[in-house]
């Protein structure tokens, strides 16, 4: 499984696909808000971002070959209780708890810290 991914790393690297790597935070409520980067090799980190919010019942999945498909670095949340992320207290499952994660990605990710990005969602 091992050289199957880094053979798929050394293809990705040779076509000059953008590398898509999970990662996770923890949010303000203490849960863990999992997300995927996708940087272009020949990205510039000055470049704006785009930040991918997908509708409920969903996944960062969702936006996995948009991701692939943009020159300029893309981050795709997974929001609480959906994909990767942890779910929290069922009354704790608020639009105000969602923002305040999606708040907790933005002032925690080197990528969006204190810059403008582009905000996409469905």
């Amino acid at each position: 499984l091992f050289h199957l991914s880094v053979l798929l790393l050394q293809i990705a690297t040779a076509m000059a696909l953008p590398l898509i790597r999970p990662n996770s935070i923890i949010s303000s409520a203490n849960l863990a808000i999992s997300y995927v980067e996708s940087c272009p090799h020949d990205a510039n980190t000055d470049e704006l971002v785009t930040l991918f919010i997908h509708g409920l019942d969903s996944s960062s999945h969702t936006w996995r070959r948009v991701q692939q498909s943009l020159t300029t670095p893309t981050i795709a949340i997974d929001c609480r209780g959906c994909g990767n992320s942890d779910f929290g207290d069922p009354d704790e499952f608020t639009p105000d708890a969602l923002v305040a994660d999606v708040k907790s990605v933005v002032d925690s990710h080197p990528l969006l810290q204190k810059k403008r990005f582009v905000l996409v969602g469905h």
